[in-house]
């Protein structure tokens, strides 16, 4: 919560818990000024839940909370003593079973076993859940099959190689250097010709040799800021101004050559 602990703050994040978790049908709190506020009864008529308040000065109509709230902070207060995650230890309290028959919390919540540092085996009792996984494996498979129709994987760089890299606010392309290949997926440390050092997805280069001279081409200045560069305009041989190609193959910004069909020829 924040420091400013108002009416209007535990609307929000009352707000954020039933925009996660669905609106119930009754929520019990104290008479605290939070709770008991034009703000937040306004807040239960507009969501539709029933909102009662324990008697006051009596702890007892409200006990199993209150219980709650002396287990939640013993916990704590071991997990802190032990160096403990605290987030762990919370973890632990959602997914303890209640006893022998009644599951955790998190299951009654969920409907499903959740995974913790507790020695304890997870089965898979609903047979349904197996088709459940497996109808949505075979939906993803058939995304997989119709991106990769149309997909391919581009070819590898190479140490030392130029490159011309995109910057993704101007959308122009400036001179780059190969230095290496990271072992993030498709992803390569480039030098630009100031000296800085960048990673970059393969998709965001282009080889140099598979694009016309000087198209889209920005050279920053080796002192320039950040924000001169995303700022510099742009040079005078960009594709908008470059001449066209009358004479020669039209070639789009990705450096594959059209063809213009023959009724274009007359």
């Amino acid at each position: 919560m924040p420091h400013e602990f108002t009416s209007a703050a535990v609307v929000n994040a009352t707000r954020q818990l039933f925009a996660e978790q669905g609106v119930p049908e009754r929520i019990i709190s104290d008479n605290g000024r939070h709770f008991d506020s034009s703000t937040y009864r306004e807040f239960a008529t507009q969501w539709g839940f029933n909102h009662e308040t324990s008697s006051p000065n009596y702890p007892r109509s409200n006990g199993f909370i209150q219980r709650m709230i002396q287990t939640v902070k013993n916990t704590l207060k071991k997990a802190k003593a032990s160096g403990i995650d605290p987030n762990m230890a919370l973890l632990c309290i959602r997914a303890t079973p209640i006893d022998s028959c009644i599951p955790s919390p998190a299951e009654l919540l969920y409907g499903r076993k959740m995974k913790n540092n507790l020695p304890v085996r997870i089965p898979n009792n609903a047979s349904y859940r197996d088709n459940v996984y497996r109808r949505l494996q075979q939906r993803q498979e058939t995304q997989k099959y119709y991106h990769d129709k149309s997909a391919h994987d581009l070819p590898p760089l190479t140490a030392g190689q130029l490159v011309r890299v995109q910057d993704h606010r101007t959308g122009h392309w400036f001179p780059a250097t190969v230095r290496d290949k990271l072992p993030e997926p498709r992803s390569y440390l480039v030098e630009t010709p100031n000296g800085r050092l960048l990673r970059r997805n393969r998709k965001q280069r282009a080889d140099a040799r598979h694009r016309l001279p000087h198209r889209d081409l920005v050279i920053p200045a080796p002192n320039a800021t950040p924000e001169d560069k995303a700022t510099a305009p742009p040079s005078p041989l960009s594709r908008q101004d470059s001449p066209p190609h009358a004479d020669g193959p039209n070639i789009t910004h990705s450096g594959r050559h059209v063809k213009k069909p023959n009724r274009l020829t007359y």
